[in-house]
């Protein structure tokens, strides 16, 4: 069975690590709400977060 997430854009909130007010995303470290600038700062983290924000929590490697 295959499981997805879905990316919507989302009312502005604090950014945990610069307390800018932006649309944010669960991927920083410790899945911190953050902005796109600080997602940036660490493209492997934002990557691996959005991989599993996008396939629910299930396994990275292989989309379960």
């Amino acid at each position: 069975m295959t499981t997805f997430g879905i990316i919507y854009e989302e009312p502005p909130q604090r950014c945990e690590q610069c307390d800018v007010i932006a649309e944010t995303r669960p991927y920083g470290l410790n899945h911190e709400e953050v902005c796109f600038d600080c997602a940036m700062k660490d493209e492997a983290v934002t990557e691996m977060r959005m991989k599993e924000y996008l396939t629910l929590g299930g396994d990275v490697e292989d989309g379960r």
